[in-house]
């Protein structure tokens, strides 16, 4: 491969495949072609943080655990590999994110909140709190395993259960109880959390 394309009748598979014996030319493949997908979605979802440092833990958690996030993506798509990685770089944004914001800010309590996500003009206060809200929800999502946040992600892109089967190579059956496991256990930590009542 060359100047740093995967050719349209490349193999996806093949590709991770190469990614996870080791190959080098493969990781300088994966960083060349990826990268400005990391970096851009990091930037998107966060203003504060380091991009460097957030791009570098989505590469350790590509390798972690033996190449888990690699050996679990199941489709043949480029263009769904490629929404994989960025879904997460989004998902470890959220939680470096959920991290800062813990060491330096107060949550606003939950009533304060509500009151100011229904009112109809958005005061930089209620912005504020409303992206706490956000943040919240967010950081109860990364406590969920893998394969739920990734269905709940995909749902809440508008996705349909048997789409979401076909991008992540798995039945149907299984998509939707992930989906259902996900759901019950982000609406308990919400309980505790206080958030939900």
């Amino acid at each position: 491969m060359r100047n740093s394309e995967i050719k349209e009748n490349d193999d996806i598979q093949f590709f991770i495949d190469r990614l996870i014996v080791g190959s080098k030319t493969a990781w300088r493949e994966f960083i060349e072609i990826y990268h400005p997908v990391i970096s851009g979605t990091i930037k998107k979802h966060s203003s504060n943080l380091d991009v460097d440092d957030i791009s570098q833990k989505v590469y350790l958690r590509c390798i972690k655990d033996d190449y888990e996030l690699l050996r679990n993506f199941r489709g043949n798509s480029k263009i769904a590999f490629k929404k994989y990685i960025a879904e997460t770089a989004k998902f470890i944004v959220w939680g470096e994110r959920s991290k800062y914001q813990k060491k330096n800010s107060k949550f606003a309590d939950s009533e304060e909140i509500l009151e100011n996500v229904i009112a109809s003009e958005p005061s930089p206060d209620m912005q504020y709190e409303s992206a706490e809200l956000s943040n919240i929800v967010s950081n109860a999502i990364m406590k969920l395993e893998l394969n739920q946040r990734e269905v709940l992600y995909f749902l809440l892109q508008g996705m349909t259960h048997r789409e979401i089967a076909q991008i992540m190579g798995r039945p149907l059956n299984t998509v939707l109880s992930w989906s259902n496991r996900a759901k019950i256990k982000l609406k308990n930590i919400l309980k505790s959390e206080k958030i939900l009542q």
